[in-house]
């Protein structure tokens, strides 16, 4: 049996346990994969792609567990943002300056793909839609019109 593993990497809503079991995406994946591929959760809770409060996913002991994953993953999926489009309490946002986003993306794209020996496939996953203001997210704009347009307008054209 081919046997083909992907890496889900991300914050708390990749890690799930929001809710049932059974309810984050990486599990979804699983099960609408089957059993010739294993999906591994990689998600941590509070993560951000930037560092700006020390919670950089790159440096967690998921994100070093990916690296060393990348050894034998045939494909990342890769969703990060949601915590770094934070505009209200704990904001992060605001502090980034342009093209900084893309930057650091690009840079944990390249070390998952520096760390494997076959050259994994990437996917970027953009943030779920916001549907209103809350809390640490009062502007919907960030993640619903420009953390995506940054995502996709260099990300897309650079690997």
């Amino acid at each position: 049996m081919l046997f083909r593993s992907v890496v889900a990497c991300g914050d708390s809503i990749t890690r799930g346990g929001h809710g049932v079991k059974g309810d984050d995406w990486p599990e979804l994946a699983q099960d609408a994969l089957g059993d010739s591929y294993l999906v591994i959760n990689r998600g941590e809770g509070g993560s951000t792609l930037t560092d700006f409060t020390g919670r950089a996913w790159i440096r967690t002991d998921h994100g070093e567990e990916a690296l060393d994953d990348s050894r034998r993953a045939d494909a990342f999926i890769v969703a990060l943002g949601t915590n770094d489009a934070k505009s209200g309490e704990d904001a992060i946002w605001p502090n980034l300056a342009v093209g900084e986003f893309v930057s650091e993306y690009e840079a944990v794209l390249d070390q998952l793909r520096d760390a494997s020996d076959e050259g994994p496939v990437m996917f970027v996953a953009t943030p779920i839609p916001q549907r209103s203001a809350s809390g640490k997210w009062p502007d919907p704009d960030i993640i619903n019109m420009e953390l995506p347009d940054r995502k996709s307008t260099r990300l897309n054209s650079s690997h």
